[in-house]
């Protein structure tokens, strides 16, 4: 135990006697703004912060060099006194976390399903669903784009889309066809659509990659180089600036083409179907590049 302390308000009280039932149990690699309102949704109950024999078995968690020893985590948390008690839970500290009859609340994260379903079996336990890190369900996630984002059913906006609608039948990708175009003053500047190296039937000869994951899975995998990074790459090598620009793309992009379009110097983005993945969108709208969907279904004539 790291700290333990009473709340003294009658409102605190009475909110004591309510998180006193439940546990807090989560994987806690650093401090920022978004543990710190998870914390204090919580507070004045007990936290179990996951020790490192817990964690040995989760691979991907060795590389993240960010990570803090949960001796020092549990430390630092105590310090800010939202908890009454704070403990690092290692294997032979579970029999007093599993025996407990409260219920247990944990991070709806890849680490947290996995340590419930193999040590919290027919416990009363609470995901909550909030964004803390990247982990394994979040990075492989499909989001919806924000619903504040712009629809346009303008003709010219319906064309250039048919465009890239029909640079992507070109693409011998079975997995997925993609068509880009940059559009500046009115005007085609470059078309492109996804295309595998060295030639277009190397996935036919050797097969894809991606077939070995699910939808939204193992993007990283991808071999063909996307129709952004064709449409930008040909620009660059007929000097063509794109700065100003708009793209005009079937498939919303992948986290790595956003950022190449935002240093591409493009103004808006507009696709017709597909979801952000790892913040492909945050990257657009932190960058202030208009993210606009085109209706082909009912195009305003």
């Amino acid at each position: 135990m790291y700290a333990e302390f009473l709340l003294c308000s009658d409102e605190t009280v009475k909110k004591r006697q309510v998180v006193s039932r439940q546990l807090l149990v989560g994987y806690i690699p650093v401090l920022h703004e978004g543990y710190l309102k998870f914390f204090r949704k919580y507070a004045g109950s007990v936290l179990y912060i996951l020790g490192s024999d817990f964690l040995h078995s989760f691979e991907h968690l060795q590389r993240d060099i960010r990570a803090i020893s949960a001796q020092d985590m549990a430390a630092a948390i105590s310090a800010l006194y939202i908890f009454r008690s704070v403990y690092v839970l290692n294997r032979s500290f579970l029999p007093s976390c599993v025996g407990s009859p409260l219920r247990i609340v944990m991070p709806d994260e890849d680490v947290s399903r996995a340590i419930a379903k193999k040590y919290f079996v027919g416990r009363d336990i609470l995901f909550e669903s909030i964004f803390l890190r990247w982990d394994m369900k979040n990075t492989t996630s499909e989001k919806e784009i924000s619903p504040d984002r712009v629809i346009s059913q303008k003709a010219f906006d319906v064309e250039m889309m048919g465009h890239a609608f029909a640079e992507a039948e070109k693409s011998p990708d079975w997995w997925r066809q993609v068509g880009a175009l940059a559009v500046k003053d009115g005007k085609i500047l470059l078309s492109a659509f996804n295309k595998h190296m060295p030639h277009q039937q190397s996935l036919y000869v050797f097969g894809d990659p991606r077939s070995n994951f699910s939808w939204g899975k193992g993007v990283e995998f991808s071999t063909p180089v996307h129709a952004e990074q064709g449409v930008i790459a040909e620009a660059a090598k007929h000097g063509i600036s794109t700065d100003g620009a708009s793209l005009y793309v079937t498939t919303f992009p992948c986290p790595r083409c956003a950022g190449e379009v935002v240093r591409a110097g493009f103004a808006r983005v507009y696709y017709s179907e597909g979801y952000s993945l790892t913040g492909a969108e945050e990257v657009f709208r932190g960058h202030n590049i208009e993210i606009v969907r085109v209706d082909r279904k009912n195009p305003i004539t």
